[in-house]
């Protein structure tokens, strides 16, 4: 004869929400894998090109002076500005008569065009004016960046002799101080090189959300066992239970949020580094044109180290807070 078992189960409410929460997060991590590898396989492709052609330009202008790599790289650019114009134009987004005029002006300018072979590969053209915009930007920055520290000194004076700081002493104090951080930087000379990836983890912020997420997901997996397993009813008769417990929650937590961060904030470099590249870390960090206007005494590669520590920590205080 067979017999029949038959158990009671149930499943609590906190337990309801804890397996959606973290199925949504489980899928939502999974979509974002997807897009964001799509994305990736894209920008290696178009990356790839964008290096090629900023080291071919880098080459062209490494034995000009500054002035005459800036004349250079514009006298370029205002050439492939014009063939993306016929570009537009033929594929008649603008007026003809703005065509006409342009080739009265340039009559060889068509024919210039239908030459460079833009018209079977029109992403090269836009390759070529967004590398030669970045080399020219640099360029730029380079030749202007000691004017730039002098124009600081310059408009503390101004301010000073005005009536700007009268019964702002606190102004007066921060204005004198930035002016001494910049004048510590006199001598300091920006380099060309290959700034996309420092750019591109500067605008990222998908990484520290993720990492605040894996946290919270840490946190109600602590909080869930506590519940199962009843610790907090145990710890009722322990002496010094309380404390120990807290001790090994932060420590379990906090080890474990900063051997995620290194993994996640390590990948993110190491894509950035293969898709885009860095150029050489040891140039000061005002090399980047989203950094020139800082007055830190920092090289690229510090920069970046002290980036990611700060969000790091913030991530790891965040974390002493949920808990």
């Amino acid at each position: 004869m067979q017999k029949q078992y038959s158990k009671k189960a149930s499943i609590t409410v906190f337990l309801t929400m804890l397996i959606l929460l973290s199925a949504s997060f489980f899928f939502a991590l999974l979509e974002t894998a997807r897009i964001r590898g799509l994305g990736t396989k894209a920008d290696i492709v178009s990356d790839a090109a964008l290096e090629s052609v900023f080291a071919e330009y880098q080459k062209e202008t490494a034995d000009m002076t500054n002035e005459q790599a800036q004349e250079y790289l514009t006298d370029q650019l205002n050439t492939l500005s014009n063939f993306q114009f016929v570009q537009i134009a033929l594929n008649g987004e603008v007026d003809e008569g703005l065509l006409q005029g342009l080739v009265e002006e340039n009559p060889n300018i068509l024919e210039e065009y239908q030459q460079a072979g833009y018209e079977e590969d029109p992403l090269a053209l836009m390759t070529k004016i967004q590398v030669i915009s970045e080399l020219l930007g640099q360029y730029q920055n380079v030749s202007g960046y000691q004017a730039y520290l002098e124009s600081i000194q310059t408009q503390y004076e101004q301010m000073k002799d005005s009536s700007f700081y009268e019964g702002r002493p606190y102004a007066e104090a921060q204005g004198k101080k930035t002016t001494e951080d910049f004048a510590k930087l006199q001598g300091t000379e920006p380099e060309i090189g290959m700034n996309w990836g420092v750019e591109a983890l500067m605008e990222e912020q998908i990484s520290s959300e993720i990492l605040i997420l894996l946290a919270l997901g840490i946190c109600i997996v602590l909080v869930f066992q506590d519940r199962t397993h009843d610790l907090f009813g145990l710890l009722r008769s322990c002496r010094r239970g309380h404390g120990c417990l807290i001790a090994a929650k932060f420590a379990i937590t906090l080890t474990a949020v900063l051997f995620l961060g290194i993994i996640v904030y390590g990948s993110q470099i190491a894509i950035a580094w293969k898709l885009y590249g860095m150029g050489n870390l040891n140039r000061p960090m005002q090399s980047v044109n989203e950094l020139n206007e800082s007055a830190r005494q920092l090289t690229v590669g510090g920069y970046l180290l002290d980036y990611y520590l700060r969000h790091l920590i913030a991530v790891l205080v965040l974390t002493a807070f949920m808990l």
